[in-house]
């Protein structure tokens, strides 16, 4: 039904939170002194899917100030502004990488949101780290691939296409 707002359950928002953070650990295992920060992110990311935009942006902006050093905040933030504020992305998404330069997600993702505006030369650095710090991971050989293959370097970006299809063989993402 277009319009209805759900809420989401206190077990919903706990497990919305460890996932966010990346928090490999079942919700009865939150320690005394994450509950709060797991929480918080939950219950953003619960309003966030629940399209309750302006809320979210509030509850993540205040997040974000409260636990600066936390890279998982800076990126699931970041994420979520994707679509509204692709600079205000990018600017937390340099955030997580300040905190943590070898978060894979935060590489990937800067790393198509410049071949999404067509700047393939920004996306390469970050594409190449990306397969530094995870090289066998089919998704940074494929965005390396794009942004090499976008960028004009033709030959090197089809080997790195063609690792990403080995890696993932029944991937859309590496056929397309």
């Amino acid at each position: 039904m277009v319009g209805r707002r759900t809420q989401c359950s206190p077990s919903v928002v706990e497990a919305s939170g460890l996932a966010a953070l990346r928090r490999p650990i079942l919700p009865s295992e939150i320690p005394i002194e994450e509950r709060d920060l797991i929480l918080r992110t939950g219950r953003a990311v619960c309003l966030a899917a629940d399209r309750r935009g302006p809320e979210a942006q509030k509850d993540f902006e205040r997040l974000a100030a409260d636990y600066p050093k936390e890279a998982n905040v800076h990126y699931t933030f970041g994420s979520f502004l994707l679509s509204t504020d692709p600079d205000a992305a990018v600017a937390e998404f340099k955030k997580t990488l300040e905190l943590d330069a070898k978060h894979l997600p935060t590489l990937v993702s800067i790393c198509f949101e410049y071949l999404k505006r067509g700047e393939p030369q920004n996306a390469i650095p970050y594409a190449r780290k990306a397969v530094e710090y995870g090289p066998k991971l089919f998704v940074t050989h494929a965005s390396l691939g794009r942004a090499l293959v976008e960028g004009g370097q033709v030959d090197e970006g089809i080997k790195e296409l063609e690792m990403a299809v080995e890696m993932a063989p029944d991937s859309p993402q590496t056929r397309i």
